[in-house]
């Protein structure tokens, strides 16, 4: 099968595991079922010359169904770092190898049609959404796409700010799905998680969405802010799962980056799990939300060949991969005395309320803990 659409009606029996679909054998007989009706759920193969090719039925879709979720479901596609952004920029809103993540996809929509909400999302014009339902649909349909311009919320009629998507997540949906209040004092951490596959080393890259990255899901690494009362191991850990879909252990610390009091430090990691079950073929997250789009595992040589400056977020992952993949830049340990220090005090900094508390951690960070920092670890690993 090449090319399967699935409207209303079929969309409830592919979340019910039932799968029945309208398959079609090339892009010119898709492009006529999209003429024929409407659809809410395609799943493309990439195919190949243009009698097969998914780019013209993306495009179409893309222009004239924008309420159907489009999905690329293959191998090449999904470990080609270029070809994810070109799937992307054509249209696709998931790139994936997973049967299952369309099911949990389809079931999400099908869902939303049983609330029948009062709102309408103001980017795809998807209506019949609740609260809880727009607060699903922006991301997933929607993160892959640039920003709309400022416009009123659908739900509470405020001008979004600073964009749309953040705006609906921050303060519309369930309150335990929200972001967080962000502390006073400001901490920062960036995972570069890699994986020995035979002879060579693979590194994973986030698709971040297109909202914070300058309207295309370009790459970087798992990254955020810490949350009140983590370490930076902590917040390591919840990055990468909430970013990859990924537990990890952490090996060691590569680098410690301070400006203006606030601490950027970036943590080298593996996979947990079997050697037998954890593979460059295995990055279990592929359906987008607020966190990411997904996330592959590249090589060095793979990054280098196929992608390019301006697929990036931040040149991090170019400069941080070659070096590791050397042996110029490795994991020092984080079980000293100094990281202990480190860590007890962005625990207890980010805990704190008021600039007074904040001036006192950034001072401690300035003073103490950075020349015992300085004083286990090598020069090198301080910008």
């Amino acid at each position: 099968m090449a090319l399967c659409l699935i409207d209303a009606k079929k969309l409830s029996s592919l979340a019910g595991m039932d799968t029945e679909c309208t398959a079609c054998s090339s892009a010119a007989e898709a492009l006529g079922q999209i003429q024929a009706r409407r659809w809410r759920l395609a799943v493309l193969a990439l195919g190949t010359g243009e009698q097969y090719s998914c780019w013209p039925v993306l495009a179409s879709l893309k222009r004239e169904q924008p309420q159907c979720f489009t999905v690329v479901m293959s191998w090449t596609a999904a470990h080609s770092p270029a070809c994810r952004l070109e799937c992307y920029r054509q249209g696709a809103r998931m790139v994936t190898t997973d049967a299952n993540a369309v099911v949990q996809v389809a079931k999400t929509i099908e869902n939303w049609r049983k609330e029948d909400g009062p709102f309408t999302c103001p980017a795809c014009g998807m209506d019949g959404l609740s609260e809880n339902a727009l607060h699903q649909h922006f991301p997933l349909f929607h993160s892959t796409e640039p920003n709309i311009k400022p416009a009123k919320c659908p739900i509470c009629s405020e001008i979004a700010r600073p964009n749309m998507g953040v705006h609906i997540h921050n303060y519309h949906g369930p309150e335990e799905d929200r972001e967080p209040t962000f502390p006073d004092f400001a901490a920062f951490v960036w995972v570069v998680c890699r994986l020995q596959v035979e002879d060579q080393y693979k590194y994973l890259l986030v698709n971040e969405p297109a909202g914070i990255a300058r309207g295309e899901p370009r790459y970087w690494l798992p990254a955020g802010r810490l949350d009140a009362g983590e370490s930076f191991v902590e917040a390591a850990l919840r990055e990468t799962e909430e970013e990859a879909g990924l537990h990890v252990r952490i090996e060691g610390v590569l680098r410690f980056m301070v400006q203006h009091g606030t601490p950027r430090i970036v943590l080298l990691a593996s996979p947990v799990g079997d050697e037998q079950q954890v593979s460059a073929s295995c990055v279990t997250k592929s359906v987008p939300d607020f966190e990411s789009v997904g996330a592959l595992w590249v090589s060095v040589a793979e990054m280098q060949a196929e992608l390019r400056e301006q697929d990036y977020r931040s040149p991090d992952p170019p400069e941080l991969f070659p070096a590791i993949d050397s042996g110029e830049l490795s994991g020092a340990p984080i079980d000293t005395e100094a990281f202990r220090q480190l860590e007890a005090l962005v625990k207890s900094a980010t805990q704190a309320q008021g600039g007074g508390a904040v001036d006192r951690a950034a001072e401690a960070l300035a003073g103490p803990v950075m020349a015992a920092l300085r004083r286990e670890y090598p020069a090198s690993m301080f910008r």
